[in-house]
């Protein structure tokens, strides 16, 4: 179910909302009720430095973060930052979870 589209929308909206100089690159036009004035642009009046996203996955699962980084680097400027190895535990098996962190600087727009 992956290559939809719906992932790059919905980060698409996102920065939308958080920067009033974000250029949206996707057709999709999200509102929430059709009939009311949208609310959830930005340009407020308190201006966002940097934007940053973090991505929770299983130790095993290294390709799963490459991806998606690579994916925010390409598509939407982002640059990782870190990676915590270790941080939690999940599930039945008490599997290894680690969290990599991502940053969008608004300055680039």
């Amino acid at each position: 179910m992956l290559h939809h589209g719906i992932g790059k929308n919905l980060i698409d909206c996102l920065m939308r909302g958080l920067n009033a100089h974000y250029i949206p690159k996707c057709a999709v036009d999200f509102r929430m009720d059709p009939d009311e004035i949208p609310r959830h642009d930005g340009g407020g009046a308190r201006l966002l430095s940097h934007i940053l996203v973090s991505f929770a996955y299983f130790a095993e699962n290294e390709q799963d973060w490459k991806w998606f980084g690579e994916w925010l680097a390409r598509d939407f400027l982002f640059e990782q930052q870190g990676n915590l190895k270790g941080i939690g535990r999940k599930g039945q098996n008490d599997k290894p979870v680690n969290l990599a962190t991502f940053v969008f600087d608004t300055k680039l727009m």
